[in-house]
This record gives structure tokens, C-alpha cells and sequence, in this order.
């Protein structure tokens, strides 16, 4: 636990993209980047940035692997370009 709480402190105070958000991202083990709070912490900035697609698809690798409330409010939340595709 103690790593999802360190890996999110250093996200959280990254700015919401660029390289040096890309790098910390990176450098998340992959078997935590489907972590609910990581996973969340990730689709704010990439929306912030205006990258909802990336947010979407990442999020719904996301909730695939761990069903989670959080991150099933987020999706529901995005603004995608097809509303349609994302309700499959």
C-alpha cells in the first residue's frame, strides 16, 4: 500500500502532462499503473491536457482489471468524441 501512496504523491504533484509527467508515468511499475487511485490520478491529468481519448481507453484497461466505483464514476464523467462506442 505504502507504494500506491508514494507513486500517487509524486504523480499528484507533476503537471498534468508533458515530459516530465510522461517520465514519472513511466516510471510506475506497469503492475501498478492499473491501481484505482494511480489509474484515476493518471485519466485527470491526460483530461486536464485535453487528452480524453488516451483517458478513456486507459481507464477502461483500468476497470477491466479491478472493478472500481471511483473509476467507473470518472468514465462515466468523460467527454468523448462517441458517447456511443463508450457505453459498449
Amino acid at each position: 500500500r505504502w507504494t500506491v501512496d508514494t507513486y500517487a504523491h509524486i504523480l499528484a504533484g507533476l503537471p498534468a502532462a508533458g515530459e516530465e509527467a510522461d517520465r514519472a508515468w513511466e516510471a510506475v511499475p506497469r503492475d501498478l499503473r492499473r491501481h484505482p487511485q494511480l489509474a484515476a490520478i493518471r485519466a485527470r491529468a491526460q483530461v486536464a491536457h485535453g487528452d480524453v481519448d488516451t483517458a478513456e481507453e486507459e481507464l477502461r484497461q483500468a476497470i477491466a482489471t479491478a472493478w472500481d466505483p471511483a473509476l467507473i464514476d470518472l468514465y462515466g464523467q468523460l467527454k468523448v468524441a462517441d458517447p456511443a462506442q463508450q457505453l459498449k
